[in-house]
C-alpha cells in the first residue's frame, strides 16, 4: 500500500489578475472614504453633486437613445481594463 503525503499549504505568486482585483478593491475603498469624508463635511455640496449627477446620467440616456434609433450603430473605440472583465465601447 502506497502512502501520501498530506497536501502542503503552498503560498503560490500573485497572479496578475489577483494583483488587478486587488488595486480596483484598494482604489474602490480609498474612493469610498474620501467620498464618505465629504458627505459628513459638506451634505449640501454633495447633495447638489448627485443631483447634477442623476440629471446627467439622464441626458446621456435620452440622447444615447435618440441616436441610436436614428443610425446603427459603429463602434468607434473600446476601452478594456486588463485583467478584467471590464470593458466601455464608444
Amino acid at each position: 500500500m502506497r502512502r501520501t503525503r498530506p497536501p502542503v499549504a503552498s503560498a503560490g505568486l500573485p497572479t496578475q489578475y489577483s494583483l488587478a482585483r486587488t488595486l480596483l478593491v484598494s482604489l474602490a475603498m480609498s474612493l469610498s472614504v474620501a467620498v464618505g469624508a465629504l458627505v459628513v463635511m459638506y451634505p449640501g455640496v454633495t447633495a447638489l453633486a448627485v443631483a447634477l449627477a442623476a440629471v446627467s446620467w439622464a441626458l446621456t440616456a435620452v440622447i444615447v437613445r435618440v441616436r441610436l434609433r436614428r443610425r446603427p450603430v459603429t463602434r468607434v473605440l473600446m476601452v478594456r481594463v486588463p485583467f478584467t472583465d471590464i470593458h466601455v465601447e464608444v
